[in-house]
């Protein structure tokens, strides 16, 4: 249907914090370099970009298995015209939920 928005709330990562710092009893954020929820969702966060961006798998245990995709490069049409186009080589993220996952969500 045209102009029927998404009604799937959306969590951020301020959200994700907080359930952090509200699960564990620690701060949001301290004066120092202290323990904090935003330090541990961003070492967490950090530590699967890094492996994804070395070429590693990672799987989250009870939740999803992500890895980056390599996309060869490839002559793409525009359907308006019909002139080609050749679209360079990406990287695509990928994501699967593992079978606890689905299992809780169906």
């Amino acid at each position: 249907m045209a102009g029927k928005k998404n009604t799937i709330p959306t969590v951020y990562t301020k959200d994700v914090i907080k359930q952090v710092s509200e699960i564990l009893k620690i701060p949001v954020k301290t004066s120092n370099a202290d323990l904090s929820a935003t330090t541990i969702v961003e070492i967490v966060v950090d530590t699967i970009v890094t492996n994804l961006l070395k070429g590693n798998k990672v799987n989250l245990s009870n939740f999803a298995i992500i890895h980056l995709k390599d996309i060869p490069e490839k002559e793409v049409r525009n359907p308006a015209d019909g002139s080609k186009k050749l679209k360079p080589a990406h990287r695509k993220f990928t994501a699967r939920p593992t079978k606890p996952m689905k299992a809780r969500i169906n």
